[in-house]
């Protein structure tokens, strides 16, 4: 019976680290910003600097 409720830990901890790693990506160019002066300024500096087309991307927690 242990050996069935420990199952799901065990899942759950083998997929954790997945998510935690970088994508794989072709071609591009990733940076990480901080946004603690605010998410509109820091999209702001970087739509400013950019000459060709771009995606932006965020996370929050």
């Amino acid at each position: 019976m242990k050996v069935i409720r420990s199952i799901p830990a065990v899942l759950v901890l083998m997929c954790s680290g997945t998510y935690a790693q970088q994508p794989r990506i072709v071609n591009a160019n990733v940076q990480t910003r901080s946004a603690a002066g605010g998410l509109e300024r820091e999209f702001r500096s970087l739509l400013s600097g950019q000459a060709e087309p771009a995606w932006l991307g965020y996370g929050a927690p």
